[in-house]
């Protein structure tokens, strides 16, 4: 029987190619009402590699002008209503036997939301879903993750002070930062399951919490939800609430003086008004359990002496007085003389407590190595050594550190910045310059 003619190709005269189909609307177009694959075959030889297929769009011609050449767009199916189309890539992973067949896998998706997976094919929850570790940078140590905004998530990122302005020291930040609350915590995996969150135990802050404290670390995410950014800020003012407790304690021990109404002078007083109530309760506390006194010297209005039943006689400086002259001994309150205790002297008939030293003054007896400084650098004591002078004309060299200095300013160069040590009140100053960072000649390629 005479079979009835099928047309497999169409060329039309605008040079459209259609392949099953008779009316091609671009320059080469598939027809059919299922699915098509473009496929290079295998070559023919035993123990022969297969062929690459590239697909590259045109190219600008050299010599005529600046011209970039043509984008490459890979476009998947147009949708209609919910549905959306995605785009898969394929690839073999490297076999064992050589002579098996290596089954493709989906390496890559892109969905129709725009999502993004590296080994997933249902990148559902966000822009961009890896399964597996992720390497960044481009040799050693560099290498960062930055906001939107630019700024630092994780990582070695860009800090130069060259390419910062309006520098503000963060400060004063301890007391509210302690109010910060990390918790441990689940997630509503069941209730919320479009979101894959995991079901063990994590660590982290309550974002209504940390709103009140610092709303500028709060945001809201595209499904309204808050967020909290964990990243540079939080350890920015971790390290300042470190630096601040540390001052605290350097107070406490005397090794620093606490500048004026500051938080630091609030925090000491505190401290020692806590200390001395706690000293007062326990030593008036009958149970306290305190056997024995040794001391040169106790001064009181009211003497009083128990026994082991609770009674109690007291006697007073006045009743004492009458005792002793009445015994024939001495008192105080006669014309008798005190006998004192070394170091204690007799002053008005009083035993008294030698005066202590007074710190007078202090000067740089050996300055510091480091005179000369570059923009960006940190202040370096090293080599400095300041001699205190005290009223017994006694003289000692001081313990300084960086937080004994201020006037010191790297931001800009300057010439003649004076710097000021304090201890103990008294001040001396020396001066050291601040040189621009020297500019970096660009190398030719």
């Amino acid at each position: 029987y005479p079979l009835t003619p099928v047309p497999l190709v169409s060329i039309l005269g605008n040079g459209n190619v259609g392949i099953r189909t008779t009316s091609p609307t671009q320059l080469l177009s598939l027809g059919g009402t299922s699915a098509r694959t473009i496929w290079m075959e295998r070559n023919t030889t035993a123990a022969t590699a297969g062929q690459g297929l590239t697909v590259s769009s045109g190219g600008a011609i050299a010599g005529t002008a600046d011209l970039a050449g043509g984008d490459l767009t890979l476009k998947s199916g147009i949708s209609t209503g919910l549905g959306t189309s995605a785009l898969h890539f394929f690839t073999a992973t490297a076999g064992l036997t050589g002579i098996t067949d290596n089954a493709l896998t989906e390496k890559m998706t892109i969905l129709g939301n725009g999502n993004v997976g590296i080994g997933t094919a249902t990148p559902t929850t966000n822009k961009l879903v890896v399964v597996g570790d992720i390497r960044v940078g481009t040799s050693g140590t560099n290498g960062c993750i930055e906001q939107f905004a630019g700024t630092a998530l994780v990582g070695a990122c860009s800090s130069d002070i060259n390419l910062k302005k309006n520098i503000v020291p963060i400060t004063n930040i301890l007391e509210k930062f302690t109010q910060l609350q990390p918790v441990t915590y689940e997630w509503r995996t069941d209730e919320f399951p479009d979101r894959h969150f995991g079901t063990e135990p994590i660590k982290g802050l309550i974002a209504q919490e940390v709103e009140k404290l610092y709303p500028e670390l709060v945001g809201m995410d595209g499904r309204g939800f808050k967020t909290v950014d964990y990243g540079i800020a939080l350890q920015m003012m971790s390290i300042e609430a470190i630096k601040e407790l540390n001052l605290n304690l350097n107070a406490v021990s005397g090794t620093v003086t606490p500048v004026t109404n500051s938080a630091n002078e609030t925090f000491v007083t505190a401290f020692f008004k806590n200390i001395y109530a706690k000293v007062s309760t326990w030593l008036a506390d009958a149970t306290n359990g305190i056997g024995d006194i040794f001391a040169k010297q106790i001064n009181t209005k009211t003497l009083c002496v128990s026994d082991d039943n609770g009674a109690k006689t007291c006697i007073t400086k006045s009743q004492l007085d009458s005792l002793l002259a009445g015994a024939g001994g001495s008192s105080s309150g006669g014309s008798s003389t005190p006998i004192c205790i070394a170091p204690q002297t007799l002053v008005n008939n009083v035993c008294t407590d030698p005066a202590s030293a007074t710190l007078e003054s202090i000067a740089i007896t050996t300055p510091a190595t480091k005179l000369s400084y570059t923009v960006g650098d940190t202040l370096d004591i090293t080599g400095l050594e300041v001699t205190g002078t005290y009223s017994d004309t006694t003289t000692k060299v001081e313990t300084i550190t960086t937080t004994d200095i201020s006037g010191f300013d790297s931001i800009a160069p300057v010439t003649g910045q004076t710097l000021t040590i304090t201890v103990g009140g008294k001040t001396t100053t020396y001066t050291i310059d601040v040189a621009a960072v020297a500019a970096v000649a660009a190398v030719a390629q």
